[in-house]
């Protein structure tokens, strides 16, 4: 399966390995390597540079061999950059590819040497292959866009360039603001006899889950009315403890915020999109 990364990881790769090539031959030898010479033919630097990243970008099922075997060139090239990549002298563009892969479901495992230092980093997968976060992110976008969720979308976008930024606690307020929103406005369009400006959040969530069709499934333990062992209330209370939880305001907790939201947010647009389907048929 090729593990999609989003189109700014790939560059972020691309800015990182043109920080260690540095060398008109740095570039040919990975042409020569990944067989794809004929694309990679600029006169200047900066202009291999731009020829890589759009290689990688527009290419993402090209196989080629590397050392951990035939894998995507996508991969390739990311693994390329972690490979160049020695600790101690990370730079901003390196910074930005770690953050852009943890949205992306992956992070560095640190490799120590035989005196106990690290001497190097490994790509691992954050979630099993079926969390697939970069396709959910996706997934998401496109179905906001088709149903017009405007605001929510607005929430997602600005938790995603908040947590780009490494800024955590901005991140973490606006991803819970995104699913909050996200389940006011389907309540809103379900069931809008049954919602007021006075009832958003906790109120409209039960709205959904009372329904003739419930939204919210209590069977499957998505929503308790008596707001105990379930997942949703559940939910909501993990992202929200305590405001934006500045003492666990780091990269890993904000990460985890993100992933989940996203998992969760798929289940919930791919439901609404069948209901308006049936609706409609």
């Amino acid at each position: 399966m090729n593990p999609q990364f989003k189109r700014m990881t790939i560059i972020s790769a691309c800015d990182v390995l043109a920080e260690t090539l540095k060398t008109h031959n740095g570039y040919e030898s990975l042409a020569l390597e990944w067989e794809v010479e004929e694309g990679i033919s600029a006169g200047t630097l900066a202009g291999k540079d731009i020829q890589l990243k759009k290689i990688a970008v527009n290419n993402s099922e090209k196989t080629v061999e590397t050392v951990y075997g035939t894998v995507y060139l996508q991969e390739a090239v990311i693994r390329k950059a972690i490979e160049f990549q020695r600790p101690g002298f990370e730079k901003k563009s390196w910074e930005k590819l770690k953050i852009f892969l943890m949205q992306d479901g992956f992070n560095l495992k640190k490799i120590k040497d035989e005196w106990g230092e690290v001497s190097s980093f490994e790509l691992q997968r954050m979630h099993p292959d079926v969390a697939d976060i970069p396709e959910a992110d996706d997934e998401v976008h496109m179905l906001l866009k088709e149903y017009r969720f405007e605001v929510p979308l607005g929430h997602l976008k600005q938790a995603l360039d908040a947590h780009t930024r490494a800024q955590w606690a901005s991140a973490n307020g606006q991803i819970r603001s995104f699913l909050d929103g996200l389940l006011d406005e389907v309540a809103e369009r379900l069931a809008p006899g049954k919602t007021t400006p006075e009832n958003k959040g906790h109120g409209r969530r039960a709205v959904l889950a009372n329904l003739n069709e419930p939204f919210l499934s209590k069977t499957l333990f998505e929503w308790s009315d008596d707001n105990k062992h379930a997942f949703i209330p559940g939910l909501f209370k993990r992202l929200n403890a305590e405001g934006s939880h500045p003492g666990l305001s780091n990269e890993e907790d904000s990460t985890f915020r993100l992933h989940i939201v996203l998992i969760t947010a798929r289940l919930l647009l791919r439901r609404y999109k069948n209901l308006k389907k049936n609706t409609v048929a």
